[in-house]
């Protein structure tokens, strides 16, 4: 499994997650989780072509699939 890093692009607004890390085995369920993370903003803004992604490392052994981590705007 890999940690991936999800990064909308600038026009982020207030109530809205800017940015993720997730644990996943392929980049479509990566995104698709991502689309678990609340905010304001709709589910498909994590399949936009806006939408940068990289996998930055190997998921340790236990770690469970799904969110690490999340920039998220309060406003």
């Amino acid at each position: 499994m890999y940690l991936w890093v999800l990064e909308r692009d600038d026009s982020n607004g207030y109530d809205e997650t800017h940015g993720v890390v997730i644990a996943a085995e392929f980049e479509r369920e990566a995104r698709e989780l991502a689309g678990n993370v609340t905010g304001d903003q709709s589910a498909s803004v994590w399949f936009l072509p806006t939408t940068t992604i990289r996998a930055v490392g190997v998921a340790l052994p236990g770690v469970e699939k799904g969110v690490i981590l999340s920039d998220y705007a309060a406003g």
